[in-house]
This record gives C-alpha cells, sequence and structure tokens, in this order.
C-alpha cells in the first residue's frame, strides 16, 4: 500500500491541481465580465499551478457581490411572503375588466403570479415624447411636492432649463 502511494501520489496531485484550475478558469469564464480580466486570470491560473488558483479564489471572486445578491435574494423572498388582501370591490373590477377586455386577460393572470400582487386600475400614464413636453411636467411635479422628491438619474445641459432644474432641486 506504502509502495503505491509513493508511486502514484504525484499523478494524483498533479490530476486534483488540474481539476481545481479548471473549476477556477471556467468560474472565471463564467462570472468576469471584462474580457481582460478573465483572459488575465484564466492565464494566471493555467501557467502558475495551484498559486494561480489560490491567488484567483482569494482576490478574484466577487464576495461583495455575491453576499449583496445573496441579500437581495432575501429581501425578496420576504417581500414576496407579504400578500395583499384584494379589497372586494377591486376583485370586481378586475373581474369585469378581464371580462370586458379578454385579449389582457393573461396579462392580468401573469402579473399577478410574477409579482404576487394583483394588477389593479387606476393607474394612468402619460407619454411625455420629447424635452418640451417632458420638462415642464417635471418642472410642474417638483413645484407641487410636498413631502420629497426623488430623482433617479437625469442628465441636463447648463442652459436656461437646467438651470430651472437646479433651482426646483434646491428649493425642495
Amino acid at each position: 500500500m506504502n509502495q503505491i502511494f509513493h508511486t502514484y501520489w504525484p499523478f494524483v496531485f498533479a490530476g486534483f491541481e488540474r481539476l481545481v484550475a479548471l473549476t477556477a478558469a471556467l468560474h472565471a469564464l463564467l462570472k468576469k465580465r471584462e474580457t481582460n480580466s478573465v483572459i488575465g486570470w484564466v492565464g494566471l491560473i493555467w501557467l502558475t499551478p495551484l498559486i494561480g488558483s489560490a491567488l484567483y479564489f482569494c482576490f478574484g471572486v466577487n464576495r461583495i457581490q455575491r453576499r449583496g445578491n445573496a441579500l437581495q435574494d432575501e429581501l425578496e423572498s420576504a417581500l414576496s411572503k407579504i400578500k395583499v388582501p384584494v379589497p372586494d370591490d377591486i376583485a370586481l373590477r378586475i373581474k369585469e375588466a378581464k371580462e370586458r377586455h379578454p385579449k389582457f386577460a393573461q396579462l392580468v393572470d401573469a402579473v399577478g403570479r410574477l409579482t404576487g400582487r394583483p394588477l389593479l386600475p387606476g393607474n394612468k400614464i402619460t407619454p411625455l415624447i420629447n424635452g418640451d413636453a417632458a420638462y415642464p411636467a417635471m418642472l410642474a411635479a417638483m413645484d407641487g411636492a410636498q413631502h420629497s422628491i426623488s430623482l433617479e438619474s437625469y442628465i441636463f445641459d447648463f442652459d436656461e432649463v437646467g438651470e430651472r432644474f437646479v433651482d426646483a432641486l434646491a428649493a425642495a
């Protein structure tokens, strides 16, 4: 038994190391977004046996993003367990709307299944095609805000309209 171990241990160790290297390289190929990063890590993994894989698993795996994704999944799971009761009058309106517009009935059901919340009537959307239509409506909404203004992302020039946005945000 001892003789077999001494004879074959280098091959077993080399096979194990190549398996670890293959795992690390596949992980880098699947998880890394930048091509340069993938090439660098895979090159390091394959050209420096054992050390490259160890370095990748220590420094190449983004643990912060993985933890953030896990927390996001926990939050979504907790929120999906909250059941919003649908009042009877709303349920009746949904049923009537599905009967009046049968081609949208599947969409209403799909939204309810996917989100865990019913698709409720009463929402109104006004498409604002360009800045001439959108800017005045946005400024009016900002002027009419009572508690806060949430602006997710907006890029504007430093011109008359841009200054009006800056003034509206500063006044909030």
